[in-house]
């Protein structure tokens, strides 16, 4: 028998899950982790405790609790790891636990070798950084703050190497902050001070100087920059100099002598210094210079008026790069001035009519060193002027020149001598006189000269030149082309006018006897060109008188006729005419204006019209036919000549009809007596506005009559006991132009 049941529940809890964010941690030595740990699979309560196993690390602990955050330290120079190990639980149920690994990178440190700097202004710092803690791959980095200081800049690398330059006057400084890091983590940094002192300059007062040879150098120094606490000191290259030595001291006080006879150097290299740093060296050249000596050549001159003195100054004692300048005195002479040069060259001018001097006084001078000055007297004699009247003179070939001489300045004794170039021309030579009287002769076509150049005199002593031009002109000819010319009236002359005898600048001109001619006048140019008419029936003449000329100078004339003759006119009768096609034309033609001899030619143009013809003559007869079954015209240009002249050309027209055909219908008929014809008549040649007519011969028939229409229509009848016939005769017309047609 079964005893009582009962009921056993058992209640199983689920097992919560954790996850850690991160799920992995790297942080530098001395760094706390921060790793948030929760529950994703909904288990409600759920804690979380964590063991961890060190390497190379400290400060990790186990523990509990919802994130983990321990302060963690490298414990060598290479990286550690913390490992943690965490597990959830809820209800006493622990779930799965998870790993979390946090790395740890040590630190590194820096050292500065040196650890602090002193270096002149300009120069490069040169600090070495390095690691002593043994954490590898260290890099380093640096801040830098300037005072006094340029050039400092913040960068990396193994080495600070930097040209820093002091700005100011005093010492400056450039602190740097450099920074190590290894890993992604930086280590303590440092400080490096590097002090820049200033360097002085030096100034030379005077730069350079040139002394005499036995004199004392006085070149002061000093700095301009301010820097504090600057000697200077010098070294010296002598170059033909003796007395220079090096030293130190804020001058340069120093006796030279030159030792040759050339300019000599003191060459001072001078280097100012503050606190050990050196400025930069300048150099000061001293030219020590000889006194030269000075000789004349010649030692006294004699010139005339407007020449140049020419006296050489030279040294003799050997001293190179003398100069020489002088003053001067003068008396009764312009021109002379002081000056300096190697030869005293100068335009001196008497101011009077008789003699004057300058006086020049020279002293040589070498490197700025005098010698002793030496005398030279110029004595200046005066010129002589000379007045040509005229002054210039132009006459025709085989002329005379008529020129007068003469002195207007009061020098005495003046005489006047002459030389000539003669261009194109004879008969000029030199002489001497008061006057210039030549026969000259043209030798060439061009107009030539004879330039005489005229030179008074006195004392020795030549004036200026003058030039008096005499102009010599030839004399041109004329041609006349054509020399005679016969022209038509109302025609134009053209006779061109040259010069064959190569005379330039010919100009032409003439005079004109007009005898039965109008139009032609005197005038001037190269070519005759004017329209003349004859005044009458029979030719007329225009006599032309021709002048050349060139230069002033008239040539030979000549004398060119032209002879104008007459235009014949021409008259048509009739002056217009109508011909019926297969007419002949009748047209008469005469002149009636007087001119003999006239001749007559025509040119035709035929509309519609053949049998026109050009041709000439005293009357055109042709016979014309019309082309078409319009009218057409024959149109003459008719034009009289008379001479090789031609007159005003008249126009005929003439106008050609054209005559109809005629076309009987029926042709022939056969009726009975008393019966009426029925003949109908046409044109079929397209002449327009056709009349017909007919007559008749009628022959055993009564009741036939002439008459006109475009129907024969009448009544026949036989008057005997055979056949009899009626012959009609039909003539068609148009425009007054029949043509007859028989039956």
């Amino acid at each position: 028998m079964s005893g009582t049941p009962i009921t056993v529940i058992v209640t199983v809890n689920p097992l919560p899950d954790v996850v850690a964010s991160p799920n992995a941690e790297t942080i530098c030595s001395g760094g706390t982790t921060n790793i948030a740990l929760s529950t994703s699979n909904g288990v409600a309560g759920a804690t979380y405790s964590w063991t961890v196993v060190q390497s190379n690390v400290s400060g990790a602990t186990a523990g509990f609790g919802a994130s983990i955050n321990q302060t963690l330290t490298a414990t060598t120079s290479s990286s550690g790891t913390a490992t943690y190990t965490i597990t959830p639980a809820s209800n006493g149920c622990n779930g799965t636990p998870i790993v979390v690994v946090v790395t740890v990178n040590p630190t590194p440190d820096v050292v500065a070798l040196p650890a602090s700097q002193t270096i002149c202004s300009g120069a490069n710092t040169n600090i070495a950084l390095s690691t002593t803690n043994g954490v590898a791959g260290a890099t380093y980095s640096w801040t830098v703050v300037q005072s006094g200081v340029s050039g400092a800049t913040s960068d990396t690398g193994t080495t600070i190497n930097q040209t820093l330059t002091a700005t100011g006057s005093v010492a400056g400084t450039a602190t740097y902050t450099i920074t190590p890091t290894a890993g992604g983590c930086p280590g303590t940094p440092i400080t490096v001070i590097v002090t820049v002192n200033p360097l002085p300059d030096v100034v030379a007062s005077p730069n350079a100087e040139a002394i005499c040879s036995g004199g004392t150098t006085n070149i002061a120094l000093s700095t301009s920059n301010g820097v504090a606490g600057a000697t200077y000191s010098w070294t010296v290259v002598q170059s033909n100099v003796s007395g220079a030595t090096a030293g130190f001291g804020a001058s340069i006080n120093q006796t030279l002598t030159a030792t040759t006879s050339s300019s000599g150097t003191a060459t001072y290299t001078i280097t100012p210094a503050s606190n050990g740093c050196n400025g930069t060296p300048i150099v000061v050249v001293v030219t020590v210079n000889p006194t030269p000596n000075v000789v004349a050549l010649p030692a006294s001159q004699t010139i005339c008026s407007g020449a140049n003195t020419n006296i050489a100054l030279s040294t003799t004692n050997g001293v190179a790069g003398a100069t020489y300048s002088w003053t001067v005195v003068q008396s009764g002479v312009s021109g002379a001035t002081s000056d300096t040069g190697t030869t005293i060259n100068q335009t001196l001018t008497a101011t009077g009519s008789v003699a004057g001097t300058a006086t020049y006084t020279i002293t040589p001078t070498a490197g700025g060193c005098p010698g002793t000055p030496i005398t030279v007297i110029v004595t200046v004699n005066p010129l002589p002027d000379v007045v040509a009247s005229p002054n210039a003179e132009t006459i025709c070939s085989g002329g005379t020149t008529n020129i007068a001489l003469s002195t207007t300045n009061g020098v005495a004794g003046a005489t006047y001598s002459w030389t000539v170039v003669q261009s194109n021309v004879s008969g000029a030579t030199a002489g001497f006189g008061t006057s210039i009287n030549q026969t000259l002769t043209a030798t060439t076509s061009s107009s030539g000269t004879a330039t005489y150049t005229i030179t008074p005199a006195s004392n020795g002593c030549n004036g200026t030149p003058i030039v008096v031009v005499v102009t010599v002109n030839p004399t041109p000819d004329v041609v006349a082309l054509p020399a005679s010319q016969t022209i038509c009236s109302g025609s134009n002359t053209n006779i061109a006018l040259s010069t064959t005898n190569g005379v330039a600048g010919a100009t032409y001109s003439w005079t004109v006897v007009q005898s039965g001619v109008s139009g032609a006048t005197s005038d001037t140019g190269t070519t005759i060109n004017q329209t003349l008419t004859a005044t009458g029936s029979v030719a007329g003449t225009a006599t032309y008188t021709i002048t050349p000329t060139a230069g002033g100078c008239p040539g030979t004339p000549i004398t060119v006729i032209v002879t104008v003759n007459p235009l014949p006119d021409v008259v048509a009768s009739p002056n217009a005419e109508t011909i019926c096609s297969g007419g002949t034309t009748n047209i008469a033609l005469s002149t009636t204006n007087g001119v003999a001899g006239a001749t007559y030619s025509w040119t035709v143009v035929q509309s519609n019209v053949s049998g026109a013809t050009a041709g000439f003559g005293t009357s055109i007869n042709q016979t014309l036919t019309a082309t078409t079954s319009s009218s057409g015209t024959a149109t003459y240009t008719i034009t009289p000549a008379s001479n090789g002249c031609t007159g005003t050309p008249i126009v005929v027209v003439v106008t050609v009809t054209p005559t109809p055909d005629v076309v009987a219908l029926p042709a022939s008929q056969t009726i009975c007596s008393g019966s009426n014809t029925n003949i109908a008549l046409s044109t079929t040649n397209g002449v327009a506005g056709a009349t017909y007519s007919w007559t008749v011969v009628q022959s055993g028939v009564s009741g036939a009559t002439s008459d006109t229409g475009t129907t024969i229509n009448q009544t026949l009848t036989a008057t005997g006991s055979v056949a009899g016939t009626a012959t009609y005769t039909i003539t068609p017309t148009a425009g007054g132009c029949p043509v007859p047609r028989l039956p």
